[in-house]
């Protein structure tokens, strides 16, 4: 069917494949971005821990510079001393980005700063401070200028403290603490999330690349995936025609012409029977039996392939199937125009939407009147069949098959055509099938 041959270059069916591509990007963007954030969340903060991490060693180091002049004479504040490890302080550690430096004893006494104003104060100390002082090691945190002890320190300037532990040559432990501006630490971790991000944004984009070839093979093999189904079905529907007139041909010219031929017998016995009044009564009942099943058959070949179809086009075509429903005492109102001009499968189409509507209608509905509709706009034809029934049941179609309708839909949307079922206002039941006019 013409319906379904590959669209024309820059028809709907074309763009399909490259919608979905686009989708896949838009998507892959989107995960992109999403894990570009996390992966910089994540990766900042390791910058910042290598940098605070760099900013421990530098400070330990800078300790190790003055260990060997911490003294017991240090820790009992005698002036020499102290003045003597305060040069040494100024000399090798002091200094950009180390700032200050503290020495506190056991009791939480700074027992030497090199600002003198805290010499002597006591503040006490955190968890994890006394446990550097007792066990050693080094720990690092960003200082609370808040402390009573950083009531000197400027508070627009965060700073890192460092602190270890270091011993007099008689083996009493000292606490050692050195601040170091963080803007310092910043600046590191930033040299060093500057200097992975690209790298990392580069990988991600590379992978974004590598996905697109694969994604349009996916998207390629589901369009052909997608036509090998609509020839499917129209390959069945095709089949069904056939059958449909063969079976037509075969009932026209097999028993439809049999049972015509037994009538005209009858009829042309009939009067010479009522002279006897024991076979009279029963040609004559013979005779209209006959008809009747004539006549019964010639609508179910009108049901099984209306020559009208093809003759007189979609608008006689509806008309004949509508009889039957007539003759149940259901009004059937037609408005199709007269100027209608479609293509034959776009006519058979909506014939076979139409029949399994109205059969539905006779079968399920108990509707005293159905309202078929057929109207073109903007190069597309639709169909509209509402009844004023009961409805169908709840999930009638996929519970008692109908493999009719949901061909007819598989078939109007691979056309780039749509169909629907509805609710009614005031009870009944919409259908409407919309379809290329061309």
């Amino acid at each position: 069917m013409a319906a379904l041959r590959p669209a024309a270059a820059g028809s709907p069916p074309r763009a399909v494949p490259r919608r979905l591509l686009l989708r896949f990007v838009a998507a892959g963007l989107a995960a992109l971005l999403l894990l570009a954030l996390a992966a910089g969340f994540a990766l900042r903060r390791v910058a910042t821990r290598e940098a605070v991490n760099d900013a421990a060693e530098l400070s330990s180091i800078a300790a190790r510079s003055v260990a060997s002049l911490v003294s017991d004479g240090l820790a009992d504040g005698e002036p020499a001393e102290v003045a003597r490890f305060d040069a040494a302080v100024r000399e090798r550690v002091l200094g950009a980005p180390i700032v200050r430096v503290k020495l506190w004893d056991e009791t939480g006494t700074v027992v030497y700063s090199d600002d003198s104003r805290l010499v002597g104060d006591r503040f006490g100390f955190d968890g994890e401070e006394l446990e550097v002082l007792r066990e050693g090691g080094v720990e690092a945190e960003v200082g609370d200028l808040d402390k009573p002890e950083n009531r000197f320190e400027p508070k627009d300037r965060p700073l890192l403290e460092v602190y270890q532990q270091v011993q007099t040559p008689s083996g009493r432990p000292l606490l050692l603490e050195t601040y170091q501006e963080f803007s310092s630490v910043a600046a590191e971790a930033t040299t060093t999330f500057r200097e992975v991000l690209p790298g990392l944004l580069l990988a991600m984009v590379l992978l974004e690349a590598l996905q697109l070839p694969l994604a349009w093979t996916l998207v390629k093999r589901l369009q052909a995936g997608q036509r090998e189904r609509e020839l499917l079905l129209q390959r069945a529907l095709d089949a069904s025609d056939d059958e449909r007139r063969r079976i037509a041909r075969d009932l026209h010219d097999g028993v439809v012409q049999t049972l015509v031929s037994v009538s005209y017998g009858l009829s042309a016995v009939q009067a010479r029977a009522y002279a006897d009044p024991a076979v009279g009564p029963a040609v004559a009942t013979a005779a209209t039996v006959t008809r009747q099943g004539i006549q019964e058959l010639r609508s179910l070949l009108v049901d099984i392939y209306p020559p009208s179809l093809a003759a007189s086009g979609l608008g006689a075509a509806l008309s004949d199937l509508s009889a039957p429903l007539a003759g149940q005492g259901v009004e059937v109102r037609l408005d199709v125009p007269a100027d209608l001009d479609l293509a034959w499968e776009v006519e058979s189409l909506l014939y076979r939407v139409a029949r399994e509507a109205l059969r539905n209608v006779s079968a399920h509905a108990h509707a005293s009147s159905v309202d078929v509709t057929v109207r073109r706009v903007a190069g597309r034809v639709i169909v509209t069949l509402a009844d004023d029934g009961v409805g169908l049941p709840g999930g009638h179609v996929a519970a008692e098959g109908h493999f009719g309708v949901r061909t007819m839909k598989d078939l109007a949307v691979g056309a780039n055509g749509s169909f629907a079922v509805s609710g009614r206002d005031g009870g009944g039941r919409v259908v409407e099938v919309e379809v290329p006019a061309a």
